[in-house]
């Protein structure tokens, strides 16, 4: 059973990297990764609002939920571990926003992928840095 898993995800996958623009991986992404900073049942219309205006995702914030609702599948059912915890209070230090964008980057789901490595850290240091506010 476990193999045939691995085939359909691979295919999945396969699939979702060869037919998404990147503007929709990013968009994909950076939704589902607040998902994983914040349970997904928290996050409120407001919030996409905030989150979306500060990222610049998209022309709806409708457009965030599914991700945002899916993110627990796209994650593999698993809570972003990073090795260290994440305060994001405390998180001021450009230095540590960019590790811990390397981090997420390492880690993401291959097919996700819309850009170089530095630019997807950039963007995931973006949301940690104004996560603050997104929540505010």
């Amino acid at each position: 059973m476990y193999r045939v898993n691995s085939v359909i995800r691979a295919r999945c996958s396969s699939f979702l990297d060869r037919r998404l623009s990147a503007r929709m991986k990013r968009l994909l992404f950076l939704a589902s990764l607040s998902a994983q900073l914040k349970a997904p049942q928290e996050i409120n219309g407001e919030m996409l609002h905030k989150l979306n205006k500060i990222l610049e995702l998209s022309s709806d914030d409708a457009a965030l939920r599914f991700p945002v609702y899916i993110s627990r599948a796209i994650w593999r059912n698993r809570p972003l571990d990073l090795g260290v915890e994440v305060n994001i209070k405390t998180l001021h230090e450009p230095r540590d926003v960019r590790g811990l964008g390397a981090r997420v980057v390492s880690v993401m789901p291959q097919w996700m992928r819309y850009d170089d490595e530095g630019k997807m850290a950039q963007d995931v240091g973006q949301l940690l840095h104004n996560w603050g506010t997104v929540q505010a």
